[in-house]
């Protein structure tokens, strides 16, 4: 049969453990019946917590400093634990090469030129100047040569045709040019939207068959593009030839263009 035991009992080495003898119940008279070993149970007595025996304080105190002097080692290792040094950055400098040495400037040689001397020219004596000296004149004159009788030659010179007179320009007045066939004028279409209209007056100059030899403008309308047109237009008429002592001449003189926006 299992022995009951008391939860309240610490086995403590210190402590004087009790008898283990048997020891009667209370109450239990002397005489009684006869002693049965396997019925009778074992009683054991607890033994209480004595917290003021001196050897268990001195446990107590010695276990207190150790736990003390652990916490101390511990917070003074964490607070005077050294920082680890910051890792230094590093840097890169990119430095420039040094430049290079100047070099010295070589002047150029100096080419010294050495101009010829001339040399001095001779002197020459002035020619010597001839004295001619009159020969005398004898009184009697010599006898003249005979002289040959000159032969005249005819010869023929071939006379060159008297060059032909170039029929002169006959400068006509104003106002009488005659047409064949009238100039067509044609307003530019740039000069019609924007309005431009005048008279150009060109100086003409017709050959003796009537036909436009060259012409240019004596006076603007005021508008490039309409004189450069009269330019064109003056070169579609066709003139009738000038007269003059029944031959017909060239001729020059001024005519006018109108252009009009209609």
């Amino acid at each position: 049969m299992a022995a009951i035991v008391n939860p309240s009992f610490a086995l403590d080495p210190y402590t004087d453990l009790p008898d283990p003898s048997p020891q009667r119940a209370p109450g239990a008279s002397k005489a009684g019946p006869a002693h049965d070993p396997l019925n009778e149970v074992p009683v054991v007595e607890s033994i209480s917590w004595n917290p003021h025996s001196p050897r268990r304080r001195g446990w107590l105190v010695a276990i207190g400093v150790a736990h003390l002097a652990v916490g101390w080692g511990v917070a003074h290792s964490m607070l005077h634990t050294p920082a680890k040094p910051k890792p230094t950055p590093v840097e890169v400098r990119l430095i420039a090469p040094p430049p290079p040495p100047p070099q010295p400037t070589v002047a150029p040689p100096k080419v010294e030129i050495q101009m010829p001397l001339l040399a001095p020219m001779p002197l020459v004596p002035p020619p010597p100047v001839a004295v001619v000296t009159p020969l005398a004149v004898s009184a009697e004159a010599p006898p003249s040569p005979a002289v040959a009788p000159r032969v005249e030659a005819t010869v023929a010179v071939a006379t060159a045709p008297a060059p032909a007179v170039a029929p002169s320009v006959r400068e006509l007045p104003a106002g009488s040019v005659r047409y064949l066939s009238e100039p067509r004028l044609h307003l530019p279409r740039m000069s019609r939207r924007l309005g431009e209209a005048g008279t150009v007056l060109l100086h003409i100059a017709v050959d003796a068959s009537g036909q436009l030899k060259s012409a240019t403008v004596k006076k603007s309308s005021g508008f490039e593009r309409l004189d450069q047109q009269a330019l064109i237009d003056i070169r579609t008429a066709r003139f009738e030839p000038y007269l003059e002592k029944g031959q017909p001449v060239e001729w020059t003189a001024d005519a006018g263009l109108q252009y009009e926006l209609r």
